[in-house]
């Protein structure tokens, strides 16, 4: 009897201690497994390492990485979508960003700022770190878009700008200097040329056979004098008009006739 208790006791104590160790070691493994999920969800709330340069960018680091002025103010212009002629959008961006003397890596960050729709498009789709240098990004640009560039006119073309029959001086001089205007590399000898061939028989033509301007600013002051001269005398020669255009009236109007008693 004595020794069925015995060993019950041993029993109950073998027990007793598998379990306070079974707790034990459960309180022990406890703070591990908190902190594995602590670090875990740690991990997946950090967002993931990015590179320092968007790998779609056609610049290279040394480009991306140039500060910008905190003077530098973008200028304001219209932006280009690929429908017009290239070089003068690459003109006028010139002349534009002339005003901050900026350095060329902001040439090329800015340069895309002016670009929409398919000229957008096409700059985004450039290879990584494919340019260089503002001179590469132009050569792409005109490359890309020369289908639009517009026929270039030549001095020569001018000659074929004739005064039309009835056609104020004015016009026509202000017609043939927009013309002019789009001539690269101006001829000016050639330009005096085509308007003495090109203007109607009148004093300005007979004066310019008698002293051939040297240039067009010479040309223009000249056609100047004319166009006063022939303005004053039109205006002159529409009131003489209105007045025998009323006086004519007054002689033709009927005149009353007289009441007879």
């Amino acid at each position: 009897m004595g020794s069925k208790r015995a060993k019950l006791k041993e029993k109950v104590l073998c027990s007793s201690s598998s379990s306070s160790s079974s707790s034990s070691d459960g309180q022990m493994r406890a703070p591990k497994d908190d902190r594995r999920g602590k670090a875990s969800s740690m991990e997946m709330s950090q967002p993931p390492s990015q590179s320092k340069h968007s790998p779609i960018s056609p610049f290279i680091p040394k480009i991306l990485e140039a500060p910008i002025p905190a003077e530098f103010n973008m200028p304001s212009m219209e932006t280009y979508n690929g429908t017009s002629d290239p070089v003068d959008h690459l003109q006028t961006f010139k002349i534009m960003m002339s005003l901050h003397e900026p350095l060329e890596n902001i040439m090329c960050r800015a340069f895309p700022l002016t670009l929409r729709g398919a000229a957008l498009k096409w700059f985004i789709s450039l290879p990584p770190e494919s340019i260089s240098s503002f001179e590469k990004l132009s050569e792409l640009f005109i490359g890309r878009f020369v289908c639009m560039k517009k026929l270039r006119k030549t001095s020569p073309n001018l000659i074929r700008i004739k005064q039309h029959e009835g056609e104020s001086l004015r016009s026509y001089i202000c017609r043939f200097n927009l013309e002019a205007l789009e001539v690269p590399d101006l001829d000016e000898s050639i330009a005096v040329l085509a308007v003495m061939e090109g203007v109607q028989e009148s004093r300005f033509k007979f004066s310019l056979s008698l002293e051939q301007p040297k240039d067009m600013n010479d040309l223009l002051a000249m056609a100047a004098k004319y166009i006063d001269s022939e303005e004053i005398e039109a205006e002159i020669e529409a009131a003489r008009r209105e007045d025998d255009r009323r006086e004519e009236a007054r002689l033709n109007k009927p005149k009353r006739k007289g009441n007879h008693n």
